[in-house]
């Protein structure tokens, strides 16, 4: 089972209605189970236009990280990995 949700950021998923509905599910999961429920990687800059209130919700209210390649690689992905193993502060439960 996955109780954390990775968001990859891009100008594409920022203007994609069927990716606006996915966030508000990610701010429910954040309300719900704590800050640390998901990782937002940023690939490039959001065009303003293009920033709703939700997104900037969520990229200023958990972790998140700017994709790297070449030099800062390596380092970008010793912390995503170490985000994503981090225990949730509340772990969700399942009613019978």
């Amino acid at each position: 089972k996955s109780w954390k949700v990775v968001v990859i950021l891009s100008n594409e998923f920022a203007k994609s209605e069927w990716c606006q509905w996915e966030v508000d599910v990610v701010q429910e999961r954040r309300r719900r189970y704590g800050r640390d429920v998901f990782l937002l990687i940023m690939l490039k800059n959001i065009d303003s236009n293009h920033m709703t209130n939700q997104l900037r919700a969520i990229l200023y209210s958990g972790p998140s990280l700017r994709y790297q390649t070449g030099v800062g690689e390596d380092l970008f992905w010793a912390v995503a990995i170490e985000t994503l193993r981090k225990p949730l502060e509340h772990l969700p439960t399942a009613l019978v």
